[in-house]
């Protein structure tokens, strides 16, 4: 009934505070759930799960657009910011699933454009490999196309510290907490929430070895083998000392939406409690 989910949602946003969980996109039907009508749970932080991902008409270019109508009703546009994206490729036909990673894609929109276009960080698809067209290097391509994707650049260091600006160049964001490092001491910036395009200051209290194989990204949610990589084609330069502008220096700096971030062009930004423009 629409009174248990309700009841429902608000017990999971009490008692999953900390680890990310997703919904049907089915749930945007009134018919059938409250959700999209109640302002309170449309503001849980809640992901969607989409389980006939780029089928025939998904797009609502594309037919009756089903999918892509729920995905606006419940997401907003903006739900993937907070909550995790995901879901199945589509069962619809038994091709689906073998050929959606073919370069010219299926119903005339290719994987990639699908997993940008809903910030996609995880995707089922247990019938790829029998396709011929899945192969590891394909898979690998296919995967990279999603989630995040961190890139370091900027790193200056002074013997004892090590500050680096990181960018998120992948459509979505991370989930969960994870740190950078350098060896065992974390910094205490998670990169949480970084979006798509967004860069991060993050200050590390030691210094890397010589070629720098000690940062790391570290995280309690991954095994012990696993790791999470980076890109970082730069060199270490040393920590420049605070100019006369009046953003730089100690104090954090955030925008008008409260996100910490690094400021280098135009724009309105909050630091030390005031407003600051750069024209």
């Amino acid at each position: 009934s629409k009174s248990f989910q309700k009841l429902f949602f608000q017990h999971l946003d009490t008692i999953m505070t900390a680890i990310p969980w997703a919904v049907s996109i089915d749930a945007a039907d009134d018919t059938y759930s409250p959700v999209v009508g109640n302002s309170k749970l449309m503001a849980i932080h809640f992901g969607l799960f989409d389980d006939s991902f780029m089928h025939e008409t998904h797009e609502i270019g594309s037919g009756d657009g089903y999918n892509e109508k729920c995905w606006n009703a419940i997401g907003k546009g903006t739900r993937w910011q907070t909550g995790v994206c995901g879901g199945e490729i589509s069962y619809y036909s038994s091709d689906d699933q073998k050929y959606f990673l073919r370069p010219s894609g299926l119903y005339g929109h290719t994987w990639e454009e699908q997993a940008a276009k809903y910030h996609i960080t995880f995707m089922i698809a247990n019938d790829a490999p029998r396709g011929g067209v899945a192969t590891s290097t394909r898979f690998r391509k296919g995967s990279m196309a999603t989630g995040y994707r961190f890139v370091v650049n900027r790193c200056e260091t002074d013997g004892t510290a090590t500050r680096l600006l990181v960018t998120n160049e992948g459509v979505a964001p991370l989930y969960r907490d994870a740190w950078f490092a350098i060896g065992d001491v974390r910094s205490e910036t998670s990169l949480r929430g970084l979006l798509p395009g967004e860069e991060r200051w993050i200050d590390i209290p030691a210094a890397p070895n010589t070629y720098g194989s000690n940062i790391q990204i570290a995280c309690d949610c991954i095994l012990p083998q696993q790791s999470i990589e980076f890109e970082a084609n730069i060199k270490a330069t040393r920590i420049q000392t605070p100019s006369n502008s009046p953003i730089k220096g100690e104090n954090t700096v955030y925008d008008l939406q409260g996100r910490e971030i690094c400021t280098e062009g135009k724009g309105i930004y909050i630091s030390d409690g005031k407003k600051i423009a750069i024209k």
